[in-house]
């Protein structure tokens, strides 16, 4: 894992199990049938596209959506690389607006939310 070399160890530690945590989730594919929709917020930031990177390259059949503000803690050259994949959308928006979020949600209807902003 590349994400592995480029952290202490208790950030390490707290990634593995977000990911043990992804894993489980994925048993909810056979539910709905076929793939599950993940949004990412704070996606555009250190960790946040860290993750990013990684799980749209381990699970191409679910569909990621980044979220970010793009603020002191956001750059978009984080993530910029993953444009144009099939699996990953990139949002600009702030968590903060209420009306975006619902607007949002109701379109893309996410089956998972990772909060990292």
């Amino acid at each position: 894992m590349i994400i592995s070399l480029m952290f202490e160890p208790r950030i390490q530690t707290a990634l593995k199990r977000l990911y043990t945590i992804f894993s489980t989730l994925r048993a909810s594919e056979f539910i709905k049938g076929g793939y599950m929709k993940l949004l990412i917020t704070g996606g555009a930031g250190y960790i946040g596209s860290n993750y990013c990177h990684n799980v749209v390259e381990k699970y191409p059949e679910d569909r990621f959506v980044c979220l970010d503000a793009l603020t002191y803690a956001g750059n978009y050259n984080n993530i910029k690389s993953l444009e144009g994949k099939n699996n990953f959308k990139f949002v600009h928006g702030d968590i903060t607006d209420r009306d975006f979020i619902d607007k949002l949600f109701n379109e893309e209807k996410f089956d998972v939310v990772i909060n990292y902003s």
